[in-house]
């Protein structure tokens, strides 16, 4: 998972210059493995490395959200987790590509509902912007 090496927790850096850096690079120069690398990031044992991935992955949807559209159900998945940060990532996530992949969370639409009534301010404003 040599991508995952370039996040900001990796790298030992607060903030998250490298992950939007990382996401700009990934939207020039796509490549699929580093992005399956990344959505299979979300599943790790360390909460930085899972918010990191996350990070990028919303980021590069904000500039190329074709890229991301395919993890479409990942994100849905995300709308049930118990880390708040995976939540609303995942709603922000979901808000960028909600024009390439509407039938999708369409057919999710209680989920989206459940986490917008229960989350918080960052998934409510963009779970507004999914519906």
């Amino acid at each position: 998972m040599q991508i995952l090496t370039k996040l900001s927790s990796y790298r030992g850096e607060k903030g998250n210059a490298a992950n939007i850096a990382l996401a700009r690079g990934l939207a020039n120069d796509l490549d699929s493995t580093s992005l399956d690398q990344l959505v299979a990031g979300l599943q790790r044992d360390d909460k930085k490395v899972r918010h990191d991935c996350l990070k990028v992955l919303y980021e590069l949807g904000y500039l190329k959200p074709e890229a991301i559209a395919v993890y479409c159900s990942t994100f849905i998945q995300l709308l049930a987790a118990k880390d708040n940060r995976m939540v609303w990532g995942g709603m922000i996530a979901l808000s960028t590509i909600t024009p390439l992949a509407y039938k999708e969370i369409y057919s999710a639409l209680e989920t989206v509902n459940n986490a917008i009534n229960k989350g918080s301010t960052i998934t409510k404003d963009s779970g507004l912007r999914v519906l």
